[in-house]
């Protein structure tokens, strides 16, 4: 049986574990600068940036781009665009 894992808890738990590890080492003698940056660690701004989630969808196979030339589908030019190296003929993936 599989445990879930929820990905938003899952990210508040390693946050606040760095947040004591730094703090075991950060000491400020300005009551003023250690505020600050109490402050800007609870806000979120200084330790890590927000989360960022993208959802992809998966779409099906299709034929490969010289396949789509060969049937004057696309135009011949077209593999050379999405293509990964400077000067490739055709792309390195279908």
């Amino acid at each position: 049986m599989s445990k879930q894992v929820n990905p938003f808890l899952a990210l508040d738990e390693v946050k606040e574990s760095y947040r004591r590890y730094v703090e075991t080492f950060q000491r400020f003698r300005n009551p003023t600068i250690a505020e600050w940056v109490k402050q800007q660690i609870e806000e979120g701004t200084v330790l890590w940036q927000q989360p960022l989630i993208e959802l992809n969808r998966r779409y099906k196979e299709g034929e490969a781009l010289q396949t789509l030339v060969d049937q004057g589908i696309l135009e011949p030019n077209i593999p050379k665009i999405f293509t990964t190296q400077k000067g490739e003929e055709a792309p390195r993936y279908r």
